[in-house]
């Protein structure tokens, strides 16, 4: 359907944001978030964090601080199959968490021994983006966010290590 108003567009670009929602551990299984498309067709074609306006992660962030959850890098996680059907929001790893809410996604399907486990990834870089401008959120001002990404942002594309080891600002 959206093949017509698709001419002009980066593909890979577009699949790299917009693309990578997997519930079945197939690599051939992916979709996009129709909502995102639409909005992006509709904001003249800019690739921006649309994500949030298709909920807030508002419950999210605060589980997150009242349960002071650890947030490791969330690329790569090994789940079992088990732990993905926990309903129980008391009783939860974030992990799960994060899958149920759709920020974390199966990248692929393996095995434990003889358990069925999954490796859990973000879908896409706009749900990547989105959910890190969030937690950097916690315990900041909406300034010292902006201020520490940006001298993070500096350090990183200028290969200053020594920059990096200076405290962020509170």
């Amino acid at each position: 359907y959206f093949a017509t108003y698709m001419l002009q567009i980066d593909k890979v670009k577009l699949k790299l944001w917009y693309n990578g929602y997997n519930f079945a551990g197939s690599e051939l299984q992916k979709v996009y978030n129709p909502f995102d498309i639409l909005l992006f067709l509709d904001k003249n074609q800019q690739y921006q964090n649309y994500w949030f306006e298709t909920g807030s992660p508002e419950f999210l962030i605060k589980l997150v601080q009242k349960n002071k959850y650890y947030f490791p890098n969330m690329e790569n996680i090994i789940v079992m199959e088990d732990d993905l059907s926990n309903f129980d929001v008391d009783n939860i790893a974030l992990t799960t968490l994060l899958f149920q809410t759709g920020y974390l996604t199966i990248k692929e399907e393996t095995m434990l021994g003889m358990m069925r486990a999954y490796v859990l990834s973000y879908p896409n870089l706009e749900v990547k983006a989105s959910l890190n401008s969030k937690l950097a959120e916690i315990g900041s001002s909406l300034e010292d966010k902006n201020s520490n990404l940006g001298r993070l942002a500096a350090c990183i594309s200028t290969s200053d290590i020594d920059g990096l080891k200076v405290p962020l600002y509170r």
